[in-house]
């Protein structure tokens, strides 16, 4: 993620080319992923999911965590991953462990032991069509 010049505002999600070991120039994930919000703290799962926190997508609360997959072709439609990872607060940064479906999130949400805590959870691996 990256504020840098060229984006679409805020900060945006970038990607390099691996060149033979040689890092290409960065390159905007484009305007399906990008918005004039913030796009923040991406995961890249084996089988080729992005998940992202954003504020510029429609969602239930200030930050949430979006999904879409890569292909060749550029990322399909991203989809808000609902209720119960997100909430009205801020739901940010998951990462899956090597099974796709066991991960770890950050949320200010109620409940919690102070401003900012890691939940667990379980995620079930979207099923997407190429759109």
């Amino acid at each position: 993620m990256s504020d840098r010049p060229g984006g679409s505002g805020g900060t945006d999600i970038w990607y390099c080319d691996n060149l033979n070991g040689q890092w290409g120039v960065p390159t905007n994930l484009g305007a399906k992923v990008n918005t004039a919000g913030n796009e923040m703290y991406p995961f890249v799962s084996r089988d080729s999911v992005l998940y992202f926190t954003s504020n510029g997508h429609a969602g239930l609360g200030g930050y949430d965590i979006f999904f879409c997959r890569l292909t060749p072709s550029g990322p399909s439609a991203v989809l808000n991953m609902g209720y119960p990872l997100n909430t009205r607060f801020d739901d940010r940064n998951l990462i899956l462990l090597r099974d796709d479906s066991t991960g770890f999130f950050v949320s200010d949400r109620d409940g919690g032991m102070g401003s900012d805590d890691i939940y667990g959870c379980t995620v079930h691996p979207p099923i997407l069509s190429e759109i």
